[in-house]
């Protein structure tokens, strides 16, 4: 059935890894898998994530000028913030 709906629709590698998954019965940990995969990956290319509060809303000049020190701030190989 695994093969049936994701043939063609995923890398040979990730369904390999499905059926790893569903083969040790680890298929209830595939979110956390999958969150924390994209973790590394966001570190790895050096982007952050952060809410900006403000008592009153921000100009978009004002969020560049706030992403560009933020940028400066954070340890990583990137300056990109999303």
């Amino acid at each position: 059935m695994i093969r049936n709906v994701f043939k063609g629709r995923v890398s040979k590698e990730v369904l390999s890894f499905l059926y790893i998954l569903i083969d040790k019965d680890r298929m209830f940990h595939y979110h956390r898998i999958v969150k924390e995969y994209l973790k590394l990956m966001d570190e790895y290319r050096g982007e952050a994530y952060g809410k900006i509060y403000s008592a009153v809303p921000l100009s978009p000049e004002q969020l560049v000028k706030f992403e560009a020190e933020a940028g400066k701030a954070s340890p990583g190989k990137g300056q990109t913030q999303k």
